[in-house]
């Protein structure tokens, strides 16, 4: 490898500028080849609703990095093994679902860098091969605390009730919402859109924005593989006379 892998989510940001990425469900290298010789800037891999495993997960962060895309992936949880196995398979953002307070705020920025940031264990062979020499482990170690993005997601009215000691938190400066869980947790499941769900909401990302942090969709926009695949063959089916059964 000539060249470092730069996370082109953190480049975009910095310049004020959107990301645009593709959101992956199944397991699919097509989809992610097509990604990149398109010049997407990102692959986002869900591996907290979907089927991926660890194996599968490095394979796609290679494929993903062979082509310039930055490798998202929404993490099962928060504990410490599950930051460290996912980073070392070679993802560059973090999404880290239903952060609730501070101090988890501080153990996620604490195990997600290396030292003098965090105590993040050193560290993979993926890892390793994120710049050209990777012997010098100073270097590297500087330059991946410096393209890893930590994206918490927050999902709850607990997470809301705590966000001003939250934001005070230095090093997670990217925030994401959940509105299925933000309305089960205000006693409305099913009703992400209940006024008092996209109120709270909606307060809880005017206070991450007047902290000069960011959501998610302030630096990144991008389109699903199973909504693309819904929409086309609703279309097909209409454009045939035929009503679809079924739709999300």
């Amino acid at each position: 490898m000539s060249e470092k892998i730069q996370n082109k989510i953190l480049q975009k940001a910095n310049n004020k500028q959107i990301a645009l990425g593709i959101r992956v469900s199944s397991s699919t290298e097509e989809v992610i080849e097509i990604a990149g010789r398109m010049g997407l800037d990102f692959v986002y891999l869900d591996a907290q609703h979907s089927p991926f495993t660890l194996p599968e997960i490095e394979k796609y962060c290679r494929l993903s990095q062979s082509f310039d895309l930055t490798t998202m992936i929404r993490l099962p949880d928060g504990e410490r093994t599950t930051i460290l196995n996912y980073l070392d398979r070679g993802a560059n953002v973090i999404q880290i679902p239903d952060l609730q307070t501070a101090e988890e705020a501080k153990k996620y920025i604490k195990y997600t860098y290396f030292g003098p940031i965090g105590i993040r264990s050193a560290t993979s062979l993926r890892t390793a091969m994120q710049i050209p020499e990777p012997a010098n482990r100073k270097n590297l170690y500087d330059f991946v605390n410096k393209n890893t993005l930590i994206l918490p997601q927050l999902e709850s009215i607990t997470a809301f009730n705590n966000l001003d000691s939250i934001l005070k938190v230095d090093g997670i400066n990217f925030f994401s919402g959940g509105p299925e869980d933000i309305a089960q947790s205000m006693g409305f499941p099913g009703e992400p859109q209940h006024p008092e769900v996209l109120k709270a909401f909606s307060k809880a990302c005017e206070k991450v924005r007047s902290s000069g942090k960011f959501m998610m969709e302030d630096v990144i926009e991008m389109i699903s593989v199973n909504d693309l695949i819904i929409k086309e063959a609703g279309d097909l089916l209409k454009k045939h006379g035929r009503t679809p059964n079924w739709s999300l």
